[in-house]
């Protein structure tokens, strides 16, 4: 029996009260961008509570798959719909179950439809005995099954599934704001950028290069990460911008105390992606900090740095230990990529001894002292670079204040 539905769940959606269906209208439309290449070949439509999608035959699979990478998508299960009449659910679960001669089941019914007869209990009893009377070799176990039987007898329908698959769940992304976020080539930042779309954000990311001190490899693997985040947004294309950060990287090593070398370049970071964010109408930067894991990231640093925004950072790592964020970015698939060995620019010129508790007026004072207003605006004219991340791949495009 080949199961032509799949059955969307959203529980979190649900809980949204008056805006429900507008978090429910943003999830359609992003499974539809990610179903973008088999148009005409599926269909979508509501129902209470739910997504039925039906995808032609030779597309079921990957369309399943890239179900699960949906934020906003609790769970979903390999599904049929068919007519409100006990008789032909008789029939249906019958035929279903045959395919699963060696396997144990539980039967679960559950009536949306409270006018619907006969009741669930009745059900339960009723399509035991023909399983039994057709499969008598097939075995009922309630508490640890093989193949969980599930039946929805909803308004419209009575839809059957077998087990959920659990999805990512989270908010639709873009059903709270767009992000920019700062993309280095390590572990930390795209599981970062992952948790933000999981929180409904939409992103575009930042990366900063120090050409020639970095290499072609390490844009490379920055384009790598990008790609595989895509999986994890709206399906829509993807904005990167790659700040060449040589000119200042230079004025930074006349510092007179080397050992600020690092916070002010982040501080750096910060005011050229406040630019950014301000052309593309980003309401707020993402990084992936985690507090206490390097000396530029204790609660004065992190205090010094944010000193240098206009908006608001989110950390979405602040509280995970090392073996988390791992543990996230394998089960992303971004953690092979992450720790090529290609450097950035903030491992280059890290001090022997850089402060662990700066002050913002140490900060400002050393700042005073290097040309750094007048090379951020030749950076922002001069040497940002665009790339657009798509189903296609990466490609270079004109820098413009359009997302």
């Amino acid at each position: 029996m080949n199961f032509d539905h799949i059955i969307v769940r959203y529980s979190e959606l649900s809980t949204k009260g008056k805006n429900k269906q507008h978090f429910i209208s943003l999830l359609r439309t992003n499974i539809k961008n990610h179903l973008s290449n088999y148009r005409g070949k599926y269909i979508l439509k509501n129902d209470p509570g739910r997504i039925m999608i039906k995808p032609d035959k030779d597309i079921y699979q990957e369309v399943y798959n890239k179900l699960l990478n949906v934020f906003g998508i609790s769970s979903i299960s390999p599904g049929l719909l068919v007519d409100k009449n006990f008789d032909t659910l008789n029939e249906k679960i019958v035929e279903i179950i045959g395919d699963f001669k060696n396997k144990s089941y539980k039967l679960n019914i559950k009536r949306i439809d409270k006018n619907f007869q006969p009741i669930s209990s009745e059900m339960v009893v009723n399509l035991a005995k023909s399983i039994y009377e057709k499969y008598p070799m097939i075995n009922v176990d309630v508490k640890n099954p093989d193949i969980s039987l599930n039946v929805e007898v909803r308004f419209s329908n009575i839809a059957i599934y077998i087990n959920k698959n659990m999805a990512l769940g989270g908010l639709p992304v873009n059903s709270s704001g767009h992000a920019l976020s700062l993309l280095s080539g390590g572990i930390d930042s795209p599981v970062a950028s992952f948790l933000c779309y999981k929180r409904g954000l939409n992103l575009s990311y930042i990366h900063f290069t120090t050409p020639p001190h970095t290499s072609l490899e390490s844009l490379e693997k920055v384009f790598d990460l990008s790609k595989n985040l895509f999986k994890y947004s709206d399906g829509r294309a993807l904005k990167l911008y790659v700040v060449n950060f040589t000119l200042l990287q230079n004025e930074l090593m006349h510092l007179s105390k080397p050992e600020y070398r690092i916070t002010i370049m982040r501080r750096m970071f910060v005011r050229i992606a406040n630019i950014v964010a301000e052309k593309i109408d980003a309401k707020c930067l993402a990084t992936g900090e985690a507090l206490g894991q390097v000396a530029s990231q204790t609660i004065e640093s992190i205090t010094t740095i944010e000193n240098s925004s206009t908006l608001p950072i989110l950390r979405p790592l602040i509280c995970y230990d090392k073996e988390d964020i791992i543990k996230i970015s394998k089960s992303i698939d971004t953690y092979t990529t992450s720790i090529k060995p290609f450097d950035d620019c903030c491992s280059l010129f890290v001090p022997k001894n850089p402060v662990i508790k700066p002050k913002i007026r140490e900060a400002e004072f050393q700042e005073n002292n290097i040309m750094w207003k007048e090379i951020i605006d030749k950076i922002i004219e001069n040497n940002v670079e665009k790339y657009v991340i798509s189903k296609e791949g990466v490609y270079k495009t004109d820098f413009d204040t359009k997302n």
